[in-house]
């Protein structure tokens, strides 16, 4: 047997499930033949089909040590390296693999997957395409390209190049993931967002395989909740990260005579917020990558009652585990602005203002809402004093992620620009550290009519405290749209700026509006675009105001609903409660999944 044919005969095993058997294979082949690549290789392979990622790594780094060139070996090293969060090693392998042949679609998908980690936007978007040029129907590259879109503030164009990797491939999780991910940014209509969100529920459903003997839990017909009941908060970004943020005055604030809170950390961060919210709930476990059977039964260990989603369709979600249902009751919350699509997850926490009731239905779950506002946040201890603002033109400003800067966001902002002469705009996001992503949004804002005199790119800053000094230089914020801000509404209020938003009809679009009821400033939420303009210019005729609003917005934020984080939890914990009783009573009544 040569190479070629170990290669086909473990990757036969593999597709047979027979995963002890090819790793058995290609380890006889490696005791054999110590200084082939190829047996390290498939070593690799099986690994890496046993979840053990440490492992695989290791294998492809002595196959990469024996073939240094073999762009089958660059590929998978290239790969393992980017997923273990190293894409500056992984990028000159993937390139490397890809010069060597052409062909390499996975090679070449990698590599656009490392530059966009890098942020270099428009060389994942250049990969991406000449990849396609040769292999135009394939659907990894038609991922990459259309996430890189969405990373360049191109929405539209990132939902149709997905749309068509979809096509190509319409049993791939990640791409079905990516789809609806993306057309948060782009859909302002509730049956395209329940469309794609629940083709990617059906396909996780199906992928999430029981373990021998397992039952699933429910909530019994008229049982009670229980004393104390026990939430399972799942997320990624239980971490410094806006999430960890939003979730610190929930766990503080809590009445734990009542309820049990169990982190499940979907990461391994060690920063101060980790541990800040590791001391604060009564039980802290890994939930890490495993296979979702095994946190299914990390879950029911801990006696979870109600297992709450904090990341919805984000990177580093645990979902998979939701169709195994560990816990009798399920939600999601906080970290996804949509359904998630699946039929397993019972309720979605939100509020009367992002979500009315009688509003478009997106999703499978039961709207519970944490009226008046659906989050509390807490003013940074980070934060520096607000200081009144220097003379000078006026200035408008976001700092919101560049995928949410789409077209619609950009007419709208030259249009306040135009009804406010002399004034600028400053624009801060991560993804303007790439000159060529920096010199298109210039581009995209000099065809809607704004010179580039008039427009200020802001550097990235490293530490919490400069990123919100910068707002001592914005006079107003003008939200996003279709997709609006959050933590950078509240970041804004926070430090004494006011934030200007444009009302869809859908979640994502309509946070502005419950951020800015919060503190009273119904005004800002606009219902059209003439609204938003007309807003956003009669604020920067009125000084008065503006100075007003400089030395109250952070009591407003403080004193009111959106920092009292007593009151907050209170609801919250109301609110599970209630989702508990609707589930007993309407499985009492026959109804339910």
């Amino acid at each position: 047997m040569n190479a070629a044919d170990l290669a086909a005969r473990v990757q036969t095993l593999l597709d047979a499930g027979r995963l002890d058997d090819a790793l058995a294979e290609a380890t006889r082949w490696t005791a054999r033949r110590p200084g082939d690549a190829a047996g390290h290789l498939a070593v690799a392979h099986v690994m890496l089909m046993r979840g053990q990622r440490d492992r695989a790594l290791l294998a492809a780094e002595r196959a990469h040590r024996l073939a240094p060139d073999a762009p089958g070996v660059l590929g998978l090293l290239g790969g393992l390296l980017l997923a273990a969060g190293r894409a500056a090693e992984a990028e000159p392998l993937l390139r490397r693999a890809c010069e060597i042949d052409p062909l390499q679609t996975e090679a070449r998908a990698g590599l656009c997957g490392a530059l966009m980690v890098l942020r270099r936007l428009r060389d994942a978007a250049e990969a991406a395409e000449a990849g396609l040029a040769l292999c135009p129907e394939d659907a990894g590259l038609l991922q990459r390209r259309g996430e890189a879109a969405l990373l360049m503030g191109r929405a539209e164009r990132a939902v149709e190049f997905l749309g068509k990797a979809a096509l190509r491939d319409p049993e791939s999780l990640e791409i079905a993931r990516s789809l609806a991910f993306a057309s948060n940014y782009d859909a302002t209509e509730a049956g395209r967002i329940a469309a794609v969100h629940g083709a990617y529920g059906r396909l996780l459903t199906e992928a999430t395989v029981a373990p021998a003997g397992w039952t699933p839990a429910r909530v019994m017909p008229g049982r009670a909740p229980p004393e104390p009941m026990t939430i399972g908060l799942l997320s990624p970004d239980l971490r410094d990260h806006p999430v960890g943020r939003y979730v610190l005055p929930l766990v503080r604030g809590l009445d734990r005579s009542r309820f049990r809170i169990v982190g499940l950390a979907a990461h391994r961060a060690d920063d101060a917020m980790a541990r800040a919210l590791r001391g604060l709930v009564d039980d802290w476990c890994d939930a890490l990558p495993a296979a979702p059977a095994a946190l299914a039964q990390l879950i029911r260990q801990r006696n979870v009652d109600v297992l709450i989603d904090l990341a919805g369709l984000t990177s580093g979600h645990r979902l998979d585990v939701f169709p195994l249902r560990p816990a009798p009751l399920q939600g999601t919350y906080l970290g996804y602005p949509a359904t998630t699509g699946l039929a397993h997850v019972d309720f979605r926490l939100v509020d009367s203002a992002t979500d009315p009731p009688g509003g478009p239905a997106t999703g499978p779950e039961r709207l519970v809402r944490l009226d008046p506002c659906f989050v509390c946040w807490r003013v940074p201890r980070e934060a520096p004093e607000v200081r009144a603002r220097d003379p000078g033109p006026i200035v408008f400003g976001s700092f919101n992620n560049l995928a949410k800067i789409g077209d619609r966001a950009i007419e709208l902002w030259a249009r306040v620009l135009a009804a406010a002469p002399g004034s600028v705009l400053a624009v801060k996001a991560l993804g303007l550290r790439d000159e060529p992503t920096a010199a298109t949004l210039l581009a995209q804002l000099h065809s809607a009519g704004v010179s580039r005199e008039r427009v200020r790119l802001l550097a990235p800053t490293e530490r919490y405290e400069d990123h919100l000094a910068q707002y001592g230089g914005i006079d107003i914020a003008l939200d996003t749209f279709p997709y609006h801000g959050t933590t950078t509404t509240c970041e804004a209020l926070s430090m004494g700026v006011p934030v200007v938003s444009r009302a869809g009809d859908l979640h994502a679009g309509r946070v502005g509006v419950s951020l800015l009821r919060a503190v009273g400033l119904e005004d800002l939420a606009c219902g059209d675009d003439e609204a938003f303009v007309s807003a956003a210019a009669t604020l920067a005729g009125d000084a008065a105001r503006r100075s007003r609003l400089r030395t109250e917005l952070r009591g407003r934020v403080e004193r009111g609903p959106l920092g009292d984080e007593r009151a907050f939890a209170s609801r919250f914990g109301e609110a599970v409660l209630g989702a508990w009783r609707a589930e007993a009573g309407e499985r009492a009544g026959g109804g339910g999944p």
